[in-house]
């Protein structure tokens, strides 16, 4: 802007064209302050140091994409190899944990495990899969799977609660019929739930559930983390099979043992491992005195 006003460009014609490519890191709000930050500096030196008097000048454009900035050259699979495994991981649970509930579909054609396009996928498979992969790159690594836990609890928690959102468009994870003003009624044939005929908005009530624990989880971390490695990944588990317990109740699925569904069973196992987790760290505490956060990687 010095230069370009220095050879005579008048400020108020140029600087509503220009933009930016910034790197956006992993804490989310930590770099929406950045970014609200940043917009705030530009408008202050464009007004005060470069006389800037329209508005549109005072803006900063800007465009935004993931940085990377964990990746290292030294180890390429920390890069691709990692996370291809645990999506393809999370995926193919999904999957199996689905068609082990619903069958193979018409002929028991076992080509139709792969046909993701014809039917769907289980959340707790893939969630099931995905740890499982991470404990293994874990062990190989020679890292704490417990901490890596606590990295990706929040993050799933808050990619459940968007994925919702799709269900809720794709009719998928629909709820049972009710007369309630709410309900939910799908017209279009393409749709996964049945037509014309008022839902519970199960996806609805996910989405929100799973977005309070994921804000819990992030504004409870210090507190949780003083009780040491894998907290957090505990009280997701705990957090989660308590909303999907309840919410499957009103889920269009039929009971396999009591009167409780699939999900329930093997959300009840879930929670059971994240409270055996959370009372262990409780019963320890005492010993090994509070636990502190790790530090964030450094960054370029």
């Amino acid at each position: 802007v010095a230069e370009a006003k220095a050879r005579g460009l008048d400020v108020d014609e140029f600087a509503p064209r220009l933009s930016f490519f910034f790197n956006s890191h992993n804490d989310f709000f930590e770099e929406i302050a950045k970014f609200r930050a940043g917009r705030r500096i530009w408008a202050r030196v464009m007004r005060e140091e470069f006389g800037a008097k329209k508005e549109r000048s005072l803006w900063m454009r800007f465009h935004t994409q993931t940085a990377g900035c964990s990746a290292t050259t030294q180890q390429p699979e920390l890069n691709v190899v990692r996370t291809t495994v645990q999506a393809l991981a999370g995926v193919l649970g999904a999957r199996t944990l689905y068609v082990l509930q619903r069958g193979l579909g018409p002929g028991g054609d076992p080509i139709h495990f792969l046909m993701f396009w014809d039917g769907g996928l289980s959340f707790y498979g893939g969630l099931i899969g995905a740890a499982i992969a991470l404990a293994l790159f874990a062990r190989r690594r020679h890292l704490s799977w417990a901490v890596l836990g606590d990295v990706a609890a929040p993050a799933a928690a808050l990619g459940m609660a968007i994925g919702h959102v799709g269900c809720l468009i794709s009719g998928d994870s629909f709820g049972v019929p009710t007369a309630l003003p709410w309900a939910v009624i799908y017209r279009n044939p393409g749709a996964m739930a049945p037509l014309n005929v008022p839902l519970q908005p199960t996806q609805v009530y996910e989405a929100l559930a799973v977005g309070l624990l994921f804000l819990g989880l992030r504004a409870g971390r210090a507190q949780l983390a003083g009780l040491g490695s894998g907290a957090v990944a505990a009280t997701y588990l705990v957090g989660l099979s308590a909303i999907r317990f309840a919410l499957f109740f009103l889920r269009d699925e039929p009971p396999v043992l009591f009167g409780l569904k699939t999900a329930q069973w093997i959300g009840v196992g879930l929670g059971a491992v994240g409270l055996v987790v959370l009372v262990l760290l409780l019963t320890r505490r005492p010993a090994q005195g509070p636990a502190r956060i790790a530090p964030e990687v450094s960054r370029p």
